[in-house]
Order: structure tokens, then C-alpha cells, then sequence
């Protein structure tokens, strides 16, 4: 009995906001803490519950006996556990239930065959006391080495019953292009202001400032190294500034924790690909529309097959996000970071790696994206042509220092932009100012 309220336990639990939201923190901490989630909470939860009920057991275990001894706590018991776990697939109930199967089966097998009971003389060297052990750590050392994921990794056997009764079911074809009605813009700005960041000796950033309306496209530029990242760190919570302040909607967002961050209406995604690789495209964007649905309840936003059909994923919604292909999980961070319902969407270099035709493209997604859930946008990138594409103003960064504000056309014309990037006779001119 206590068996199968465990597993019911467990399975609810995974379908329970905090369970979901538990999933995607373990799929990468600092995507769940960028669109609001506080990874603490939903751990404690867990682990609450999980000792919860291998007290339940332990106790019923401890009445069967009649006793308990200080061998019952010996560290083979611990491993034992592990390996069930890592042999099925710590990422599933199933997988769970599976890997304990096989490793009672096989050290039971391999008790057996080091006993009295099997002599056979030309493997006397093998059957000995001991071989529990070695079957142990060769099941451990193996599914670390070669696979990792167990023999289940994520699949549960109530989900795959549940997709073989829908398979039938008609899906619904995909519709043109969005056309839900967007919200207004806010009347809302996002304010950076005398920002200085040291890395020890370093000097990343120095007195560095930008300000985003509502509604507004703003583009940070600068050649690598420039400091572009660091100061959208800064504004995410990722990187506490050593002085300046980061404003956003009136309230002072500066130093507060990423979650805290998100939570206050300034989403990011980043320069390098951050999804929770184990839940499917829609799942992805759900989690983000829970955390917003909680803390973000007056916000208008867009449901979510909405925003997947913006971004032109929504055929797409039940592969896992780990199988997308480059260009297609750009665009659900994207669409990720609207579904959290922000005030301002931070973009880290959403073009890069992309073809001119993925660029252009993407340039449409973003503004759909901003419309829908009324946001403003501050994106860095390389991408000359996407920025000015896209973009009202561009802010350029060099060393550290803000150097140029100004339309696209002004930023290209600007001798000390050209000098940053191309190292041009320019840089005379910079030196003389």
C-alpha cells in the first residue's frame, strides 16, 4: 500500500505547479531563476516530501523487524539506492521503479552465484564474496559512462498509455499568422545609469548607461569584449555592480536576485542557448505563464499557443526542446521569455549563429513577440544589419564606456563607432575628444 501511494504520490506531485516548476530548475537553474523561479522553494518542497515518506517507510520497516541496528545504516544501502536511480532514470517515476527491479534482480543473482549453491572451479576467481559489490559499482561506473540517462531517462509508462489513446485524435491544423489583439505598450522605462563593474584588476564596465521605453527596440553594440553582456548581466540580477543604479518601472532593481528580477518585469534570454532540455516546446513556455500567473497577475499577456504560433513552433510543441535544431530554439526562448509576462525583453545576441535569412526572419519575430505582450526590447547583437532592421536607438560600448547614442542611421555614420569596429583613422578623433 504504502508502495503505490508513494508512486501516486510522486507521479501528482510532477503535475503540481511547484513539481513543474521543480522540473525545469533542474533542467538548468539559471533559465528557471531568469524567468522567475525560485529554485529554493520548489526544492525544499520536494525534499519535504521525500522525507516525508521514506519516514513512513522506514517506520513500517522498523515495526516489521521488531528492531533496528546500526547496520541497517550502512553506506552499501545508501549506494544501493543510487544506482536504482541511476540504472532506470532519475528522471522518472517509471525509470525509478525499473531500476529497482534490476538491481534486486541482479544482486540477488550475483548473491547467488558467489554462495555455496554454484561451484564451479574454472571461475572460482569470480564467484567469491565480494561479487555483489563489483556488480554494484560496474552497473554505477557503466550508465554514468555510457548512459547517463538510464534505461528510461524521462518516460513514464501513464504518459506514453495517455499519448497512445490520443494519437487518433485530429489534430488541429496550423492558422495563419497571429492575429490576437496586442496589449498597448506600457508606460513603463527600464534606466540603467552610472554603472561600474570590477572583475578583480578588471574594469568591465565604467559609468555605462542606457534607458528603454515602452514599446521601444533599443540596440546595444560594441566589438567583443566591449562589456554588452556584462551590463545586460547587471540589469538581469546575474552581476551586482560595484556602483550605478538599474530601474525599471519606478522600482529599484538593483543587486536583486535573477528571480526577483524576472519576477519585476525584466525577462532575458541568453548568448548561449539556455532551455529546459527535458520538457517539450510547450512545456517550456507553460512554466514561464505559471510563474507569471502569480506574480504577475494584472499583466496582459497572450495564451500560449498564441505565442508559439507567433515564433511558428506551435507544429512543434510536443518535441522535446533538446531536439530542436538551432534556429528553432531561439525562437522558443524567445517566445519563453514573453510567455513571463515582462515589462522589457533582454535579448543576448538572439541572431547569432544564424544565416542572413534567419536574421531577417527573426527580426519580425522579435517585434510580433514585443507586440504581443507589449514590451519594450533591449537586444545586444553583432548583426549590423538585424540591429539597425530593428532597432529606434543604439547605444555602442567600447572599453567599458558608452561612446554613441543615436537612430541607426546617426550610430553608422559615427566616426568613433567606426572606429571601434573597423580601427579606422577615426580613433584620432576619439583620442582627440
Amino acid at each position: 500500500m504504502l508502495l503505490f501511494v508513494s508512486i501516486l504520490v510522486a507521479r501528482l506531485f510532477r503535475q503540481t505547479r511547484v513539481g513543474r516548476l521543480a522540473q525545469a530548475a533542474r533542467e538548468d537553474d539559471l533559465a528557471a531563476r531568469a524567468v522567475g523561479i525560485n529554485p529554493a522553494g520548489q526544492q525544499m518542497v520536494a525534499l519535504l516530501l521525500s522525507v516525508v515518506i521514506v519516514a513512513v517507510g522506514s517506520a513500517l520497516r522498523v515495526y516489521a523487524l521488531g528492531v533496528i541496528t546500526p547496520r541497517f545504516f550502512f553506506f552499501e544501502y545508501t549506494l544501493i539506492t543510487l544506482a536504482m536511480l541511476i540504472v532506470g532514470g532519475r528522471n522518472s517515476v517509471t525509470g525509478a521503479l525499473l531500476g529497482t527491479v534490476v538491481m534486486t534482480i541482479g544482486l540477488e543473482g550475483m548473491r547467488y552465484v558467489a554462495g555455496p549453491d554454484v561451484n564451479v572451479a574454472a571461475l572460482d576467481w569470480l564467484l567469491r564474496d565480494g561479487l555483489t559489490g563489483i556488480f554494484l559499482g560496474g552497473a554505477m561506473l557503466g550508465f554514468m559512462i555510457f548512459r547517463s540517462s538510464g534505461l528510461l531517462d524521462d518516460w513514464e509508462l501513464d504518459a506514453w498509455l495517455l499519448r497512445l489513446r490520443h494519437r487518433r485524435r485530429a489534430e488541429r491544423p496550423d492558422s495563419p499568422p497571429v492575429t490576437a489583439e496586442s496589449p498597448p505598450p506600457q508606460a513603463n522605462s527600464l534606466v540603467t545609469s552610472d554603472v561600474t563593474v570590477d572583475f578583480g584588476g578588471f574594469r568591465a564596465l565604467e559609468g555605462a548607461h542606457v534607458a528603454v521605453e515602452g514599446g521601444e527596440v533599443v540596440g546595444l553594440i560594441g566589438p567583443n569584449g566591449a562589456g554588452k553582456t556584462t551590463l545586460l548581466n547587471v540589469i538581469g540580477g546575474v552581476v551586482t555592480p560595484a556602483s550605478g543604479r538599474c530601474i525599471a518601472a519606478g522600482r529599484d532593481l538593483t543587486g536583486a536576485p535573477t528571480h526577483v528580477v524576472a519576477r519585476g518585469g525584466l525577462v532575458r534570454t541568453f548568448q548561449n542557448l539556455r532551455l529546459f532540455g527535458s520538457l517539450t516546446v510547450q512545456e517550456n513556455v507553460e512554466v514561464a505563464a505559471l510563474v507569471a500567473e502569480r506574480h504577475r497577475p494584472g499583466r496582459p499577456a497572450p495564451d500560449t499557443e498564441t505565442l508559439l504560433r507567433g515564433v511558428g513552433l506551435w507544429e512543434l510543441r510536443g518535441r522535446r526542446a533538446r531536439e530542436l535544431d538551432y534556429g528553432n530554439a531561439r525562437r522558443l526562448e524567445l517566445a519563453r521569455a514573453a510567455a513571463a509576462r515582462p515589462d522589457f525583453l533582454l535579448l543576448d545576441e538572439p541572431t547569432s549563429g544564424m544565416s542572413d535569412a534567419e536574421s531577417l526572419e527573426m527580426i519580425h519575430r522579435v517585434r510580433t513577440t514585443a507586440a504581443l505582450v507589449g514590451a519594450g526590447v533591449l537586444v545586444i547583437d553583432h548583426d549590423l544589419n538585424f540591429i539597425i532592421g530593428i532597432c529606434d536607438r543604439v547605444y555602442t560600448l567600447d572599453q567599458g564606456k558608452i561612446i554613441a547614442v543615436g537612430t541607426p542611421a546617426e550610430i553608422q555614420a559615427n566616426p568613433l563607432v567606426q572606429a571601434a569596429y573597423l580601427g579606422s583613422d577615426a580613433g584620432g578623433q576619439r583620442r582627440g575628444h
